[in-house]
């Protein structure tokens, strides 16, 4: 039912510079640069809406006033009130904090010291961390809690060049998404969901997933061919 629009790493700058987004601005009685984006989300979602769609961004999307239709999707763990921003108004959310849920992240000690295991930062995302997150944000009145639909994790994959790759980096923080977003929070338990963990582990070796060890961090599958891409 949704159509993403992307919305964030929008250049205001140029806009500020832009004849032509100036002269929109004017015509519409715009404040900023930050409304000049609303007025244009609004007029896609009006396309959107037209096909029997719902439109869902970034966070970006409510710099200027957030449609009171639209689904957004937190990203920005430095913008703590957004995502209880937008539940006061009515609004959905997706909760897709960098901060938990950006697997493009280093996974934390141990990982090879080959180039080719380069990673975008070195943030040590660890499955812990992963398992620590709290989808509906602290002091959501219990009637808002239905307007968090879900988390989701995003690999970006500038550094990623092939699936071996993407494999250590999704697993096992993938495992511990899993009991985040379908376990309630008074049934969380890290040590438990660790011996849990253990035993899915041989499920990921007898398909040849090259996972990231939680004991080590060394690879599962040692000679997994990962070449680096060329600069």
């Amino acid at each position: 039912p949704y159509i993403h629009i992307g919305g964030d790493e929008a250049p205001k700058d140029q806009w500020k510079q832009s004849a032509a987004a100036q002269q929109v601005m004017k015509d519409n009685g715009l404040a900023n640069e930050n409304e000049l984006q609303s007025y244009f989300i609004r007029r896609v979602e009006k396309m959107i809406n037209s096909h029997g769609k719902r439109l869902i961004g970034w966070d970006e999307i409510q710099e200027g006033g957030l449609s009171p239709t639209a689904t957004m999707m937190v990203w920005r763990s430095w913008m703590p009130n957004s995502a209880r921003h937008a539940l006061e108004q009515g609004n959905d959310v997706v909760m897709t904090p960098n901060s938990h849920l950006y697997f493009d992240y280093d996974q934390g000690p141990g990982k090879p010291s080959a180039p080719e295991y380069e990673t975008i930062n070195d943030d040590n995302l660890t499955w812990q961390r992963v398992y620590g997150l709290e989808p509906v944000p602290q002091g959501t009145p219990r009637e808002q809690e239905k307007q968090v639909l879900g988390c989701q994790a995003n690999i970006w994959t500038e550094y990623i060049p092939n699936l071996p790759k993407w494999e250590y980096h999704a697993f096992p923080r993938a495992l511990a998404l899993a009991e985040v977003a379908w376990t309630p929070k008074e049934l969380k338990n890290e040590k438990d969901f660790r011996k849990r963990l253990d035993r899915q582990l041989p499920f990921l070796d007898a398909h040849g997933v090259n996972y990231k060890r939680p004991d080590n961090g060394a690879p599962a599958q040692p000679d997994a061919v990962i070449t680096r891409e060329r600069r």
